[in-house]
């Protein structure tokens, strides 16, 4: 005797939403032959986190929810190579949290943090991370699993599956991102002052010396060039996406004493996707454990050949890679697969955007720093990775088709149904 379970997936993609019917059947193969035998199917949704810490460790496990079906009980006789087959139906929820509260979740004072509280969360996608914090490990995961188990008196047969739960990319759209937010969103850097008289184009080429800093630092009239820089670059990301980034050199005429805008050269360029994973865990009769790690997950590092950010016009500058063979400019790429952004009872998940320049003015060299918070990752279905066998498919019950089929996977564990019958 053997169990199976056999789910219908509704995207090709085989990826579920909140709000998705999840339906299918379990089968039971032959010989069986038993007056008495409960069948029941489980489906539950949870987060866990643990943290190993000196000699105990420890754990928190929350429950979104638990639905239980009983398919059948009663008497079974199956033939050797016979398969009998017991349908089940569930309503994937839109949310974790109920209006007055979840039963599943035992609340602390301690989760009294905005991300902890007591309040609807858009059910978190399918994930597992895995880092150490201050020399201290830690992993957590989010996961929806389906349970089937056949119980007799003298022995239970099990079967376990994980399908793959993903955020609806308008809702997170609609929901965090006004329809009148612009696409591209500026962020201006500190305001510089170069004062040398090497910003003077016939003196542009004149070797630093010790005499030179002299004689800019202290006579009266040294040519000055007071300015910032504004990025601009979008704060929603998809994977597989082209990566949109401006820069504009804003120039203070009335605080310069230049006849005209100072050159202004580009010469590296860092671009960097940041995760900050917060983490809870718990142990018997000891305070809560927190982590707050922050890892960069995606970095593109370009240098430059000194490439000018001043223009007459005042426009800005693309940046990207020039494509010789096309003789155009191509915008960097986004391709690393990242589960969205979450909320959970014991981990949380979010991401921000860090762009560093390095630009040179009259010769020496200055770095700044862009930042945008928060950055949105939406779930692109298009993109595909890996495949992770979990979960016997029927697509089509008529044919039984075998399928094979690539979900996203990257530094989230994302987890999906793939072998046919």
């Amino acid at each position: 005797m053997s169990v199976e379970i056999k789910i219908f997936h509704v995207r090709e993609t085989h990826v579920f939403r909140g709000g998705d019917e999840l339906s299918g059947f379990l089968e039971l193969w032959g010989p069986v032959d038993h007056d008495q035998l409960t069948i029941e199917v489980t489906f539950c949704g949870e987060s866990n986190t643990i943290q190993p810490v000196k000699q105990r460790t420890l754990e928190d496990k929350a429950k979104f929810f638990d639905y239980s079906q009983l398919l059948f009980a009663g008497k079974v006789s199956i033939e050797r190579g016979a398969v009998q087959q017991y349908p089940f139906k569930f309503q994937i929820p839109l949310e974790t949290e109920p209006g007055d509260g979840n039963s599943k979740v035992k609340y602390f004072n301690s989760r009294g943090k905005e991300k902890f509280l007591r309040v609807p969360h858009l059910l978190p996608p399918s994930c597992a991370f895995r880092g150490t914090f201050i020399n201290r490990e830690y992993a957590a995961s989010v996961s929806y699993t389906l349970r089937a188990a056949v119980v007799n008196k003298v022995f239970v047969r099990r079967a376990t599956g994980t399908i793959t739960i993903v955020h609806p990319a308008l809702a997170i759209s609609e929901e965090k991102i006004p329809a009148d937010a612009p696409a591209l969103v500026a962020v201006s850097s500190k305001v510089f002052t170069s004062s040398t008289s090497r910003l003077l184009p016939d003196k542009s080429q004149r070797r630093r010396s010790v005499g030179g800093w002299l004689g800019d630092t202290f006579k009266s009239g040294t040519p000055k060039a007071v300015f910032q820089i504004v990025a601009r670059t979008t704060q929603v990301l998809t994977t597989g996406q082209d990566i949109p980034i401006q820069l504009k050199v804003e120039y203070d005429a009335e605080k310069s004493n230049l006849a005209s805008p100072a050159e202004v050269k580009l010469t590296q360029m860092k671009y960097k996707v940041k995760a900050l994973t917060d983490v809870v865990s718990r142990g018997f009769l000891t305070p809560d454990m927190h982590v707050n790690a922050r890892e960069t997950v995606y970095k593109r590092t370009l240098n430059f050949a000194s490439m000018p950010l001043t223009h007459n016009d005042g426009e800005e500058s693309d940046i990207g890679i020039w494509n010789l063979e096309e003789g155009r400019l191509s915008h960097i790429r986004f391709e690393k697969a990242l589960v969205t952004p979450f909320n959970s009872y014991n981990v949380c998940r979010r991401y921000e955007l860090e762009m560093i320049i390095t630009f040179e003015c009259g010769g020496k060299q200055s770095t700044t720093t862009f930042l945008w918070t928060p950055l949105e990752i939406i779930y692109n279905e298009g993109y595909v990775e890996l495949a992770s066998k979990q979960f016997t498919v029927e697509d089509n019950p008529m044919e039984g088709a075998a399928v094979l089929i690539k979900v996203l996977a990257g530094t989230a564990l994302v987890l999906a149904a793939v072998l046919g019958s």
